[in-house]
């Protein structure tokens, strides 16, 4: 099947990549959205965008393209693995629009974070540090 799951440009996500992602079937994963929609759309003011994709045997199906909000409440649906995947799936995707790997988004080691603070403050701070020691 050549379908385009998930464009990160605009933000969406496929009810497919969902059902994938979440071990559903898509049927049911399409059935929980449309029980779902007039919820949503009563508080959003707006429906969900369907769309359609391509089966491996040429045929246009129905499918829908989720923001990050309207993926996360489909997900209440969903037992807690689920959901916890979706939106671990959410992060992955939000790091790569962004160019970032999870290795440049955890913190340096401990004590290179203390060499960066001594040489942030270290050298202008320790005269004064010195002279409020020796004024007690």
């Amino acid at each position: 099947m050549k379908t385009k799951i998930i464009s990160i440009n605009n933000q969406r996500m496929s009810s497919l990549e969902i059902a994938k992602l979440c071990g559903k079937n898509h049927k049911d994963v399409m059935r929980a959205i449309r029980n779902m929609e007039p919820a949503w759309e009563k508080t959003a003011g707006r429906k969900f965008a369907p769309s359609t994709y391509t089966d491996s045997t040429g045929r246009a199906l129905p499918c829908y393209q989720l923001t990050k909000i309207e993926c996360l409440y489909i997900a209440t649906k969903f037992n807690d693995e689920a959901r916890a995947k979706l939106v671990l799936r959410w992060e992955q995707l939000e790091r790569q629009q962004l160019g970032f790997s999870r290795q440049q988004l955890t913190l340096p080691a401990p004590e290179r974070i203390l060499q960066l603070a001594d040489h942030i403050i270290g050298e202008e701070q320790a005269p004064y540090v010195a002279r409020a020691w020796t004024m007690m």
